[in-house]
């Protein structure tokens, strides 16, 4: 049995201040090491549940949030952000896929962190019509090689929003939302603990799991925040066309167009 862990940053156990998250803080440091304790627990669960091979990769920023020498020796590390190299990754063949660290999508009320790709210049982001966040993408892509989710930690609002994407996903809030910048946490071992044995119930109802399926042509659509954020995200994708001052729209025939 073969599971891919996708690790994103705002949502992982004890890191409450959103100050936390910034790269130059002094606090930085021990939330890269929070990530990857997260990450250990849940592939521990997963090999104690069955499996007899776990893969990582990051979605925030590619490597530099995960502490490689802290990770447990059993784990292939792919280097490189997730939205960059899905394709190559996900073609390695994974029976089911966790995300690790997750956060609800933009708007979401009591959301710890809430946005959808880009915290600044995106406002929406719509598959048919249907608002999703980083945590539907994602059920997207692995989807259309499929592989199901089968668990995702983060804040309750993430573990909310995640059940929308599969039957069988096991949810794990380690913190809650109390304004958009800050949250209350579980206490780190204990969250640690929920995470994996949450793992190994996610594994063992893998035959149940079915993967998201996204039906194609579909419309994406995305809504930024400003007209000159719409523009640079024009000039970065050629088959984006605008349909407003601060709205950009396309066909996506694969599940990589998503990826826009």
């Amino acid at each position: 049995m073969n599971i891919l862990i996708i690790a994103d940053l705002e949502g992982i156990s004890g890191v409450g201040r959103a100050g936390e998250l910034v790269g130059s803080s002094e606090a930085f440091p021990q939330t890269c090491e929070r990530l990857t304790k997260d990450l250990n627990g849940a592939a521990d669960g997963a090999f104690e549940g069955g499996a007899t091979r776990v893969a990582a990769c990051d979605w925030h920023t590619g490597e530099r949030d995960v502490r490689t020498e802290m990770l447990d020796s059993r784990i292939e590390f792919h280097p490189g952000r997730f939205s960059e190299t899905a394709r190559t990754v996900l073609s390695g063949g994974y029976d089911g896929a966790f995300v690790i660290g997750a956060h609800a999508m933009a708007g979401t009320v009591h959301g710890f962190i809430a946005h959808t790709r880009n915290v600044r210049e995106w406002h929406d982001f719509y598959i048919d019509g249907k608002r999703h966040g980083e945590i539907g993408i994602i059920a997207v892509l692995a989807g259309g090689v499929g592989t199901p989710l089968l668990l995702v930690t983060g804040d309750e609002a993430a573990c909310t929003e995640a059940p929308r994407y599969g039957d069988c996903i096991e949810t794990v809030a380690v913190k809650r939302g109390v304004r958009w910048d800050h949250a209350e946490l579980v206490p780190e071992d204990e969250a640690r603990v929920t995470i994996r044995s949450s793992a190994i119930r996610a594994v063992s109802r893998i035959d149940m799991a079915q993967p998201y399926a996204l039906q194609l042509p579909a419309k994406i659509t995305v809504e930024l925040n400003r007209s000159d954020y719409c523009e640079k995200l024009l000039a970065r994708n050629p088959k984006l066309e605008r349909v407003a001052a601060r709205e950009v729209s396309m066909t996506a025939h694969e599940v990589w167009d998503i990826l826009v």
